[in-house]
């Protein structure tokens, strides 16, 4: 069940309870939250972020996050972890009007070449300062020096760009990871929302998939449609391994897990219950992650995994959205 309420969004926005009953949770989600959230407590960085970020305390002070750290450092029932989140957390919503929506991402793969050659003629930029222009400026006026590597699509390192990160692909065998590294400081302009206003796509028609499908049957005007987003992503390389991207709290993402929010209205390592009309995305999740277009307190991006099935997945994933904060409740005495 979706709960909206008519209630303008800001930092002022009230968090109300609802009942326990209203949210089903399955018990391993139970138990991988659980687990997760016990990896938060052993880190400051999560408490540091809560009490640095703006709200504080509306998402639980301090003193109550390490009591229920304790309770869950102490507590040996792992078959009860449903049981654990009903005693030891507060189910709160934002009294807001605004729709929520969410949505999935995913680390791609792209084809590169460290020389330009044949069809590597598209450009992975490294982070540098003179080159903090819009987009279509970068394009002309960066140097040989800039490039970390070349790409023979520049439909995949335009949505590189938007996932924030991935895995860059060698001669189909050597893997490199490729890193976000900053922007130029552009806000993001979704083409998405260019082509409806255009009339290329109808609204209800636009995925990934379309957008993709559409850039490639119209090379002439591909360039014109990126450079309306001014916004223009830098990356660094590291070693490839098998562990996920780190998201912008600093830790490891994990699929189905991980989710992005409104890091203005929001905090990291918050648990959070994804209440939606598809029981498959009603689970518990931690905000690990944001992005430039996730805005307002029901916006969610759930990190999905690596590979094709994760894009598949993740770019048909569009469904209405209530967020549900998972707070702490501490009896008055302890």
């Amino acid at each position: 069940m979706l709960f909206f309420f008519s209630y303008f969004e800001s930092l002022k926005a009230k968090l109300i309870s609802i009942p326990f009953n209203k949210v089903n949770i399955d018990e391993n989600s139970a138990r991988t939250l659980l687990k997760n959230l016990n990896f938060l407590c052993l880190s400051e960085n999560f408490f540091l972020n809560l009490k640095k970020h703006k709200t504080y305390p509306k998402f639980g002070s301090i003193k109550n996050w390490k009591n229920i750290c304790n309770k869950l450092k102490k507590s040996s029932k792992k078959n009860e972890a449903t049981k654990f989140i009903q005693k030891n957390f507060l189910f709160k919503i934002a009294q807001t009007s605004n729709k929520g929506l969410l949505t999935g991402y995913y680390e791609p793969e792209i084809m590169i070449s460290k020389t330009k050659r044949d069809d590597y003629i598209f450009p992975i930029l490294k982070k540098n300062k003179t080159l903090f222009k819009e987009r279509k400026v970068i394009l002309r006026e960066y140097s040989d020096n800039d490039v970390l590597y070349w790409t023979n699509s520049n439909i995949d390192l335009f949505f590189l760009q938007i996932q924030g990160s991935g895995i860059g692909v060698i001669n189909k065998n050597k893997k490199v990871k490729l890193i976000y590294n900053g922007n130029n400081g552009y806000k993001y302009t979704s083409i998405g929302k260019i082509l409806i206003k255009r009339k290329y796509l109808k609204r209800n028609e636009v995925s990934l998939f379309t957008i993709k499908n559409w850039l490639k049957k119209n090379p002439k005007l591909r360039e014109e449609i990126f450079n309306l987003n001014k916004r223009y992503i830098f990356f660094k390389t590291q070693k490839y391994t098998s562990k996920f991207p780190k998201g912008a709290m600093g830790i490891n993402l994990v699929p189905n897990l991980s989710l992005a929010i409104d890091k203005s209205l929001v905090p990291f390592g918050i648990p959070i219950y994804l209440s939606t009309e598809k029981e498959i995305y009603n689970k518990l999740v931690i905000s690990h992650d944001t992005g430039s277009a996730i805005k307002g307190y029901n916006r969610g991006d759930l990190f999905i995994g690596r590979g094709k099935k994760a894009e598949i997945l993740a770019g048909n994933l569009k469904i209405d959205l209530q967020l549900i904060f998972l707070l702490p409740y501490n009896k008055p005495n302890e």
